[in-house]
């Protein structure tokens, strides 16, 4: 068998790209986190804008009626105005990155799919605890893989991005490894 690493590098058909992403999401593939994901975001944008509209309205419309009441015009309406052009430019920019975001994380996993496909592997979206030998794999808590690609013949391989956490609070850490395991014939 030839090595074709053609599909991490080639054009992507967005038809394929869709149903690809489509079919992923009926398996179950990768939408928890985005839930998950999307739940803190909102908890965590949720609680910045309202304290950026009640800290940046009470600053903007003090120095809009100070302004105003020194020109002898009022200009406390126009630093509502200001903030809501902030705030809704703040949301904008917040809608664009998580799209972008999971836009590409959709592609890296299509062109690994692909590649994996294309020289007789498999793709693993996410390996919870991942059974193989070796320091990293077994401390720690959370333990999982990402992106895995695994081919069974001649011999076992399998390459991915590895992640743990070690200790709790403050001094929580999360460590990311890529790795490439190989099951040699020696006993």
């Amino acid at each position: 068998m030839n090595f074709d690493p053609r599909p991490l590098l080639d054009p992507v058909n967005p038809a394929a790209l869709h149903a690809f992403t489509q079919a992923q999401k009926a398996r179950g593939n990768g939408s928890g986190q985005n839930v998950a994901g999307i739940a803190i975001a909102a908890v965590f944008g949720a609680f910045f804008l309202g304290n950026l509209l009640l800290i940046g309205g009470v600053i903007i419309v003090g120095i809009g009626v100070a302004l105003g009441a020194a020109a002898g015009i009022g200009l406390g309406a126009w630093g509502f105005v200001v903030l809501a052009a902030l705030v809704a430019g703040l949301v904008y920019w917040i809608i664009v990155a998580s799209r972008r975001s999971r836009r590409a994380a959709e592609l890296r996993a299509f062109r690994l799919a692909t590649f994996a496909q294309a020289n007789g592997m498999g793709y693993l979206n996410n390996i919870p605890a991942p059974a193989l030998p070796g320091m990293i794999f077994t401390g720690g808590s959370d333990r999982k893989t990402k992106d895995a690609v695994r081919g069974l013949a001649p011999r076992f391989v399998e390459f991915g991005n590895y992640e743990y956490t070690t200790g709790s609070g403050k001094s929580q850490r999360t460590h990311n490894w890529g790795y490439v395991a190989v099951k040699l014939n020696t006993p």
